[in-house]
């Protein structure tokens, strides 16, 4: 029905628009039509730049929402129609929020960002695959927290699960929601070869990161109009040719959006040779599975 409606916009702007060619701004603008036309899906991830994965709020709540979504096909004649035609799905959500709109303790987790090597398959639950972890540095955590050995997230790939494809897998940065010494976390959260990132990455998440969690970073998502104008606190980020499916460009291989002298929140580049972090390594880890 989206796409059907879709083709409709094309044919009517078609006929509408003078001349030869149709205006280049809608050209720009269709594929994002049709992207924002895909079937209904439990698994929506925002775009993120790694500062915001770092500075996200450290209490966050876990809420399941029940959503129906359209039939993929229409009934054949003579075919039998089972429940109405239309699938629910159950869209879960890590939701930011803050120790006086928690709703549920029970539901609490305590954001952590932690650089690991996936050591085995451990014991899942009805809903969800376990892995086996060996931490190698924290790079933030609750105060005082206790040892972090098994991984957790949805068996389920529509809803955002992760699937280690080989037997281990070294030096993943990891950023998720702790809960009773096990890391929650789904694709939406951040997962990224440690290797892979640049030096001013690696500082960033180290100590630099921290420094600009004051400020916020704002994509530039409609890259064939001017970004928006920044607020004080806001930095835009803009990606070569609109694409947020990687890191790549200055803004989020090299800099930090931190406080200026001036009081605004600017892009500066990390300065990997003033500092070097220390490496803080963690007691060996349990081999006990830690089940919910």
């Amino acid at each position: 029905m989206m796409l059907s409606a879709l083709r409709k916009l094309w044919h009517t702007l078609a006929q509408t628009v003078r001349g030869p060619t149709m205006d280049p701004s809608f050209l720009l603008a269709f594929p994002l039509l049709l992207a924002l036309s895909t079937p209904c899906s439990a698994c929506i991830c925002k775009i993120l730049h790694p500062q915001t994965f770092y500075c996200m709020s450290d209490i966050g709540e876990l809420t399941e929402t029940p959503e129906k979504c359209p039939p993929r096909r229409r009934s054949r004649p003579g075919e039998q129609k089972h429940g109405g035609g239309e699938a629910l799905v159950i869209r879960t959500v890590f939701k930011e929020t803050a120790w006086g709109t928690l709703k549920s303790m029970t539901h609490f987790f305590l954001l952590s960002v932690v650089v690991a090597d996936i050591i085995g398959q451990g014991r899942g639950t009805f809903l969800k695959r376990n892995y086996k972890i060996r931490v190698t540095e924290i790079l933030k955590a609750p105060q005082n927290v206790g040892k972090i050995d098994h991984l957790y997230t949805p068996k389920d790939w529509n809803k955002c699960g992760y699937e280690v494809r080989t037997p281990h897998q070294s030096q993943l940065l990891i950023a998720g929601y702790l809960r009773r010494g096990s890391l929650h976390f789904t694709r939406c959260h951040l997962v990224y070869f440690w290797n892979s990132l640049t030096r001013e990455q690696k500082l960033g998440f180290r100590a630099g990161y921290e420094r600009g969690c004051k400020c916020k970073v704002q994509p530039c998502l409609f890259c064939w109009r001017d970004c928006p104008e920044p607020d004080v606190t806001d930095c835009v980020w803009q990606q070569r040719g609109c694409d947020y499916q990687i890191w790549e460009g200055n803004h989020s291989l090299y800099s930090i959006c931190a406080p200026a002298p001036s009081g605004h929140c600017e892009w500066t580049r990390i300065n990997v040779s003033s500092y070097q972090p220390p490496i803080t390594t963690p007691p060996t880890t349990s081999m006990n599975p830690s089940m919910e």
